[in-house]
């Protein structure tokens, strides 16, 4: 809403006085104030079909990212199983390489 001081709310007051005169103001600001108060009734009853309607929305996307959760999780933990698989397999192999190569010096030195 706009910023209205003081001065400014006088202001309009005496143009609304001189306009429309002391017999058609009281009227005037009894339309004014019925409106103002239909247009709070329209906005706050449209805010909260929004807020039904997000509310309604959540719901699936919370589903969905609770899915996406669980299936990151286990994946990181198969994921996690498979590399020390590999790491206890690289490991094995470069003994066995270790080992080979002795041999292959003592067999190359006999």
């Amino acid at each position: 809403m706009p910023d209205i001081g003081l001065i400014e709310l006088i202001l309009i007051g005496i143009v609304a006085f001189l306009v429309l005169g002391p017999e058609r103001l009281p009227e005037f600001m009894r339309q004014v104030s019925t409106m103002l108060r239909s247009v709070r009734e329209w906005v706050a009853n449209v805010k909260r079909q929004v807020d039904l309607e997000a509310r309604d929305l959540q719901q699936p996307l919370q589903q969905s990212k609770d899915a996406l959760s669980e299936g990151i999780s286990s994946f990181s933990t198969e994921l996690a199983k498979d590399i020390k698989t590999v790491a206890t397999e690289v490991k094995a192999v470069d003994q066995r390489s270790d080992q080979t190569s002795v041999k292959a010096s003592d067999q190359a030195s006999s």
